[in-house]
């Protein structure tokens, strides 16, 4: 039996329906995380006798690394920056056609 399958045999077991109740989510938010995953990450499950499980720590570590990719993540522009940036670029810019001396 591959390692990581009988680590999650011996957790908490969940079906994705609780595992959506336990969250408060619907369930179709532990299904796409369990088949596409979430930046990157997907929630660990398995099947058995037919049903798909996951398990309590299952879920733990899922956040766990979803939450760590999010804040290696560089931060994204804030719309309100981009203004005054592109009218700094603009000054600059007439500044160095001016030249050192029009100052």
């Amino acid at each position: 039996m591959d390692p990581k399958l009988k680590k999650l045999f011996g957790e908490t077991r969940l079906t994705l329906t609780e595992a959506a109740r336990r969250e408060s989510v619907h369930p179709s938010t532990i299904w796409r995380a369990a088949l596409e995953g979430r930046r990157g990450v997907t929630l660990e499950t398995f099947v058995h006798l037919g049903r798909r499980f996951t398990t309590a720590e299952a879920l733990e570590r899922f956040h766990q690394r979803a939450n760590d990719t999010l804040t290696k993540q560089t931060p994204k522009s804030d719309k309100r920056r981009r203004p005054g940036h592109a009218r700094a670029e603009a000054e600059l810019d007439r500044f160095d056609k001016a030249g050192p001396d029009a100052a």
